[in-house]
């Protein structure tokens, strides 16, 4: 049957089909998404150290993160702040 088509058509559907497919797989995922949050209500409203939890965990990853960004600021061994002493500068004489 696809013997007869042109190569417009089979272009437009084989592109129809990528469409229907990618729509079919969001909505599987979107009724998978529903069930699990649906499963997880109970969870959330019976254990209130949970959000607790994830809320100290966001703050630790908040706080790591500002340590990786800020300089360290510490007394070098000739007593300059900011890590390694400056090298001199080499002379050519």
């Amino acid at each position: 049957m696809m013997k007869y088509w042109t190569i417009r058509a089979r272009i437009v559907g084989s592109f129809a089909v990528v469409v229907a497919l990618v729509l079919v797989m969001g909505i599987v995922a979107y009724t998978r998404l529903e069930n699990g949050q649906k499963r997880d209500r109970p969870v959330q409203r019976h254990r209130p150290w949970a959000k607790y939890s994830s809320d100290l965990q966001t703050l630790i990853w908040e706080n790591y993160a500002l340590t990786q960004r800020t300089p360290c600021r510490r007394k070098s061994r000739d007593g300059e702040v900011g890590g390694a002493a400056q090298k001199q500068p080499v002379t050519r004489g």
